[in-house]
Parts: C-alpha cells; sequence; structure tokens
C-alpha cells in the first residue's frame, strides 16, 4: 500500500530533526505539486467559485452569510501555505502538522479554530494500488480550509455534491460540511475493507483447493494493510467522540445526531477490522497446520518405507559379507529363497502396519 509505510515516514520524519519547531516542511513521499488554492462560496440558492491568487484578501473575500470553503492542494510553494497561516491566524505548529502526511489523526482545539487530520484511502484495481492520503480539515466560524497534498478526490465528490446542490450541505452551516467530509472519508474505509474481505475469500478458496503458491506473502500483505488501516481507524474514534462532546463551540447541537451516525460507522469498522485480522490469522494457522500435517504424512511414509528395509539390509548385508564357508551360498535354490523370504517379510511388515492403522 502506497503512501502509509512505516518505513518511508520515519525515514522522511528523521529529516527535520534539528529543526526548530514550526517549521514549514513537506516530508511526504510524493513530488510536491504545484500550489493551488480555489475558494468556493455557497447557500441554498447561489454557488460561486473562484481561485485565488492573492492570499492577503482572501480573508476580505468570504460572504459572512454564506458557507465559505477554502480548498488548497499541492504543497510546493510553502510560502502560500505560510501567508495562509498569517491571514486566518494558524498555528505554525498546526500548519507544520498539514505538512506531514504520517502524521497520527487527531483533533485539536485552538478555540477560534478546530483542526482534524485523518488518514484518505484510495482504492485501487489491487491491494497493491491503494493509496493512503492525509487530509486536513480546519474548521472556523466563517469557514472551512482544507488542505492536502494532491487535488484529493473524495473532496472532488464533496464538490459535486455542493455544485449540484444534493442533500442538505448547502443548507446547513459550516460545522455540517466537515461532518459530510468525515463521513465520507469513514465510509471510504469500507472500501478498502471490501476490496480485503474478497481477498480472504479468494485465499480461502485457494487453501482448499491446495493452491498454495505465494499464499503466505499474499496473507503478510493483507495483514499488513489491515495493520495500517487499524492504526489509522482508532483516534478516529477520539475525533468523532471529540466533536459530540460538545466541548467545542464551533460545533452545534443540530449536526450531533449525524456525528453519533459517523461514531456508529466508525465502530463498525473497528469490528470489521479485527474481525478480518482474526481471519486472516485462521488462515495462516490453517496453512501452517495443513503444511505441517503433510510433512507428517512425508515423514510417516518415509519412516514406514525405512523400516521395512531394515530386516531386508540386515539379510542382504548378512549373505554380502563373502565368507568362503557360508553353506547357503552352495545350494541351489539359495537365491530365490532369500528373495522370496524378503519379499514374505515386507508383506508382513505391510500388514502389521495397516492393522496398526499407521499406514
Amino acid at each position: 500500500m502506497k503512501g502509509f509505510d512505516i518505513h518511508s515516514a520515519l525515514k522522511r520524519t528523521s529529516k527535520k530533526f534539528g529543526k526548530a519547531p514550526g517549521t514549514l516542511e513537506y516530508t511526504g513521499d510524493y513530488k510536491a505539486e504545484p500550489t493551488k488554492i480555489m475558494m468556493y462560496s455557497f447557500d441554498s440558492e447561489n454557488f460561486s467559485e473562484d481561485e485565488i491568487d492573492d492570499v492577503q484578501k482572501l480573508k476580505q473575500e468570504l460572504p459572512k452569510d454564506k458557507i465559505n470553503w477554502i480548498r488548497l492542494h499541492g504543497f510546493r510553494d510553502i510560502s502560500k501555505i505560510k501567508q495562509m497561516g498569517e491571514v486566518f491566524d494558524i498555528n505554525s505548529l498546526v500548519l507544520e502538522d498539514t505538512l506531514n502526511p504520517y502524521q497520527r489523526a487527531k483533533v485539536e482545539d485552538l478555540g477560534n479554530y478546530l483542526y482534524i487530520t485523518l488518514k484518505v484511502f484510495e482504492g485501487g484495481k489491487t491491494l497493491h494500488d491503494i493509496k493512503a492520503h492525509q487530509m486536513n480539515i480546519i474548521l472556523m466560524d466563517n469557514c472551512v480550509i482544507t488542505l492536502n497534498e494532491s487535488k484529493e478526490p473524495y473532496l472532488d465528490i464533496i464538490f459535486e455534491r455542493v455544485k449540484r446542490n444534493e442533500g442538505r450541505i448547502r443548507t446547513k452551516g459550516h460545522d455540517y460540511f466537515v461532518n459530510a467530509v468525515l463521513d465520507l472519508i469513514v465510509d471510504s474505509y469500507f472500501i478498502v475493507l471490501e476490496g480485503v474481505s474478497d481477498n480472504l475469500e479468494d485465499l480461502e478458496k485457494r487453501l482448499r483447493e491446495k493452491d498454495v503458491k505465494d499464499f503466505v506473502g499474499s496473507v503478510y500483505d493483507l495483514r499488513r494493510l489491515l495493520t495500517s488501516v487499524r492504526r489509522a481507524i482508532w483516534p478516529i474514534r477520539d475525533i468523532i467522540a471529540y466533536l459530540d462532546s460538545g466541548a467545542s463551540k464551533l460545533i452545534s447541537d443540530g449536526i450531533k445526531f449525524y456525528i453519533k451516525d459517523i461514531y456508529d460507522h466508525t465502530m463498525h469498522l473497528v469490528e470489521t477490522v479485527e474481525s478480518l485480522r482474526d481471519v486472516t490469522a485462521s488462515l495462516l494457522d490453517l496453512h501452517m497446520t495443513d503444511l505441517s500435517n503433510r510433512m507428517n504424512e512425508i515423514m510417516k511414509t518415509l519412516t514406514i518405507i525405512a523400516t521395512i528395509f531394515i530386516p531386508l539390509t540386515f539379510i542382504v548385508g548378512v549373505y554380502g559379507m563373502n565368507f568362503k564357508y557360508m553353506p547357503e551360498l552352495d545350494m541351489h535354490w539359495a537365491y530365490p529363497v532369500v528373495w522370496l523370504v524378503m519379499i514374505v517379510i515386507a508383506a508382513l511388515m505391510l500388514l502389521f502396519f495397516k492393522k496398526k492403522d499407521w499406514m
């Protein structure tokens, strides 16, 4: 899975060692895209969109009677992000976190705004194509600011809903807009887990059919993905719980019902992840047990063969010593008699093993 590797996170974060807190520097794996800022203002009747070049004038142009969404994506021009912080009085430590795509999901209440960051999963044709991005949301009383390292496709979905005036998003406030974004992000996890579930079913079918080529590698890939998803989901519970607690003045009581619904979805995700992790572990245990059983069968077969040959080896060993005075060597029927004796011994031993149910 791309964009969610612990080694990359440590490697990138370590590059900032020794720098002052609040130093703005993009630490992602992707090449920083050109910085683009769009502003959308809308209500139940009207919708407008403008590309912003002068960040200094941005705050002055915010309509007070509309929902305002400022969408920034691309972290190439750090100066614009710094100006955004100056215009909206955003703490430099918060801006530093937005530039770190490996930031742990969290919510911070800084009085006049809420900062929310969490992981977003973008599905692909295979599990290896799944990408994880950092979503940064800043909720203020007169606007919502989203900051992303690239143009986030899930925000495009929100944009289309806003533009087509679907649902309640243009009739509610800024807090409901954030709620809609969070709801979409949480739902994206179900798409990933559905893909994991399909892959587990395929692995289970392969296990039944004894098609175990690259089986262990596939299972470990799924376990790694589930670990990443679990690590991303667990903090979201705390984010949603805080929004539902009423501790922030920016969250109105009118959207508590919708927030509770997101919390229910989050708990469902947590339970699903744990169930899939158990299934993954069970498949691996079944595979290892099957390997052990097959190895035991092979060892049992080899042991039986070796045991049968012990008396036969003794007989041919005795008559292979080539002493001059061995009376049986002069007998006309000695050779076929020895063969007959060895065959009878082998047959009796096979019957004995069969009776003992050893084979």
